[in-house]
């Protein structure tokens, strides 16, 4: 059973300096990254391009397509397909939304999913409709899903516990993935 470390950050926790977030990232030696609030404007692609560089790692997928979220891994994890979504009904430059990929690790399948909700409970249940939705067109045989939520309400957080648990705060682990440490804000994770 082979063992992922989980690294879930938001970028506008260190103020826009990039070099110090990719020295965070890089010090914790994680094998995926959910990065929040990821760079969105000008140039986002090469600046996110950049950063993952910076940290050891690759893009998997997101950045302003995918509502600001950001995925990124090692090369120890393999890509199998990636998927991103805009919200229904919010509109202007940075619309919340979601970046899901479809991963695996020394050949155990799993789903990453990094998400930015945003609007009250009704709102927020319409957008976990849509991630679960996308999920299943990304991979319909269901491998066991991490789903890292930035600006979740209470109604929400407990709809996402359906089938899952709380690792830390915003991260939520199919019941199917044992959870062990967290060290240095990395879960460290063993997939079935």
């Amino acid at each position: 059973m082979p063992s992922l470390r989980l690294l879930t950050v938001n970028a506008r926790t260190a103020r826009l300096d990039h070099d110090a977030l990719a020295r965070r990232i890089s010090a914790t030696m994680p094998d995926v990254v959910c990065l929040h609030g990821a760079p969105s404007l000008l140039r986002w692609r090469s600046v996110s391009a950049a950063l993952a560089r910076r940290s050891g790692l690759v893009v998997i997928g997101g950045g302003r397509t995918g509502g600001g979220n950001l995925l990124l891994g090692n090369l120890g994890v393999d890509e199998n397909a990636v998927a991103e979504v805009t919200f229904d009904g919010h509109r202007g430059p940075r619309p919340p939304g979601a970046a899901l990929a479809g991963l695996a690790r020394l050949g155990s399948p799993f789903v990453l999913v990094g998400a930015r909700m945003s609007g009250d409970g009704p709102a927020q249940r319409r957008q976990l409709d849509q991630i679960e939705k996308r999920m299943v067109e990304l991979d319909p045989a269901g491998p066991p899903a991490v789903i890292c939520v930035d600006g979740a309400g209470p109604g929400v957080a407990v709809a996402l516990q359906d089938g899952r648990f709380s690792a830390v705060p915003g991260v939520f682990v199919d019941a199917r993935i044992t959870v062990g440490a967290t060290r240095e804000g990395v879960v460290e994770l063993t997939l079935p």
